[in-house]
């Protein structure tokens, strides 16, 4: 495991070496470090805008060697949005790095996790975010979905659709009670009442009874959710009530 000292040190480093680095024309920290709640477990996120003289391929190109090279990581994977490009390493310690290059017109905010170093930031169209009213529909998609997979025989198929379900209405809990809903981040400071409408949700094993099971509980906490929630029960009552007994 990781040493805050370790990580400091590494971040450090790799804003040192993008000052020298005339290809960087603006640099960011984002995540956790950008509002300052990092803690012994988080990870690198950092930004960088590249001139338009030079190409994002040619930086991270250049960066991942230096990377790989200067403190013995593995390049994990990509993740593109839009012209940005986000890669992800893992040092020694399980140590997480996340550096992107986005050109030097597109570089901005993407969510309020952003804090300029240097360089300019561009106005960037935000990502929308779900309401509970999607996360609703995805629910009710989903229970179908599981309903059906049980009458195929699909088993591990229903768990899987059970367990997003499970997961939008999480979701939704969270946007009821004003926590962040992205990557679960909100899951674990939900009130212990609510949580506790989730404790018969998990599929112990997979098979039939275990699937009904944990299809019925999950029906029935969606109206404990919130106010905003029974009433979208009671819309699509005829459809809930069909799942029933199908």
């Amino acid at each position: 495991m990781f040493t805050t000292e370790y990580r400091e040190d590494v971040r450090n480093k790799i804003l040192e070496e993008a000052k020298h680095d005339s290809r960087i024309v603006s640099a960011a920290i984002v995540g956790s470090y950008a509002q300052y709640k990092q803690d012994q477990f988080s990870d690198i996120d950092i930004m960088f805008g590249v001139s338009k003289l030079h190409t994002v391929s040619e930086l991270l190109q250049s960066w991942t060697e230096y990377i790989v090279q200067e403190f013995s990581a593995v390049m994990l994977l990509d993740v593109q949005r839009g012209t940005t490009i986000y890669r992800v390493f893992m040092l020694p310690g399980c140590l997480q790095v996340d550096i992107s290059f986005s050109p030097e017109k597109d570089f901005g905010a993407i969510g309020e996790h952003f804090k300029l170093l240097y360089g300019k930031q561009y106005e960037k169209p935000q990502s929308k975010k779900q309401t509970s009213e999607e996360l609703f529909g995805w629910i009710i998609h989903h229970l179908v979905r599981a309903k059906f997979c049980v009458k195929r025989n699909r088993l591990w198929q229903a768990e899987f659709w059970l367990s997003e379900a499970r997961d939008y209405a999480l979701k939704i809990a969270c946007i009821a009670n004003n926590l962040n809903s992205d990557y679960a981040r909100g899951f674990d400071d939900l009130p212990k009442e609510i949580l506790g409408l989730f404790k018969n949700t998990m599929v112990k094993e997979v098979n039939k009874t275990e699937i009904l099971r944990v299809h019925n509980n999950l029906m029935l906490l969606l109206p404990k959710l919130s106010n905003e929630v029974n009433q979208m029960v009671k819309k699509a009552n005829t459809i809930l009530n069909e799942l029933k007994v199908l």
